[in-house]
């Protein structure tokens, strides 16, 4: 976090890098299939 303030000179740099890795866990989490009512024995054959 040191050098992305220090490379760029602003001091919100740290708050964008912790924005875009929730954006990119909430892209992760959107591509997960849905399994809710999914019976697991049938999952496991």
């Amino acid at each position: 976090m040191t050098w992305l303030i220090r490379t760029t000179g602003s001091q919100l740099v740290p708050t964008f890098y912790v924005m875009a890795g929730l954006v990119l866990s909430l892209l992760a989490v959107a591509c997960i299939p849905a399994t809710r009512h999914a019976d697991v024995d049938e999952a496991r054959a």
